[in-house]
């Protein structure tokens, strides 16, 4: 049946939670070589086979075989991994890995059918802090800076970043519009008073200084 995946940071273990009558199935931490520490995202590949977990405590990206419920393989990454997204062109398909620390995205090819050649191949310099990812359908990437209060626009063609917007506000999380023609991005403050701000995402490749459509505040807390 449909299972959901749960990333427990500070026990550094998986859950594994059935669908239907949420009751877990199994918990899963490090096995032999292969660390789970700190699990702070998951994301699956594009046919749901491999569950990507990534470590905040150790700088790594750790794989998971969804068949068996076993860890595979480990992906050594830049500072401070803080959020995963997978982008599946149809012939190839990539990881990219958004680290905090180091400011950067690193790019992991997984389209080779054996784990283990799967590694970080390439490395994406960008504004301070990355936080969140999201990929449209026109395979632009978004990155979310805590540091820098800024939404990056990657180029997943060439890797490479197109532009900046720039905000008064801490950028966190981030989502689409079905449509893709907005982007949303969660707020993230310590007082409490957190709010959501609406990008026009052809406006964030082309005129930056414009894009930032609205803006709701005091919508509640959390992230």
């Amino acid at each position: 049946g449909l299972r959901v995946y749960v990333a427990n940071r500070d026990s550094s273990s998986i859950s594994v939670i059935n669908a239907e009558t949420q009751a877990v199935l199994e918990t899963i931490s490090s096995s032999d070589n292969i660390s789970i520490n700190g699990p702070i995202a998951l994301t699956e590949s594009a046919d749901g086979s491999y569950l990507f977990i990534a470590n905040i405590f150790s700088n790594t990206v750790a794989v998971l075989d969804t068949q068996s419920n076993s860890l595979i393989k480990t992906i050594t990454i830049d500072s401070n991994p803080a959020s995963l997204q997978v982008m599946d062109s149809g012939d190839s398909e990539k990881l990219y890995v958004a680290n905090s620390y180091s400011n950067s995205i690193s790019v992991i090819t997984i389209t080779d059918s054996d784990p283990a050649n799967w590694q970080s191949e390439q490395t994406i310099s960008v504004n301070a802090h990355p936080q969140g990812l999201i990929l449209d359908k026109h395979g632009y990437l978004y990155a979310s800076h805590e540091g820098s209060k800024t939404i990056s626009v990657i180029d997943t063609d060439s890797n490479t970043v197109i532009s900046s917007v720039n905000l008064t506000v801490t950028p966190f999380r981030l989502n689409l519009s079905a449509d893709n023609r907005h982007l949303f991005v969660g707020e993230f403050t310590y007082s409490g008073a957190n709010g959501v701000t609406v990008i026009d995402t052809e406006l964030a490749r082309t005129n930056p200084a414009q894009a930032e459509l609205h803006r709701w505040s005091d919508i509640g807390t959390g992230n």
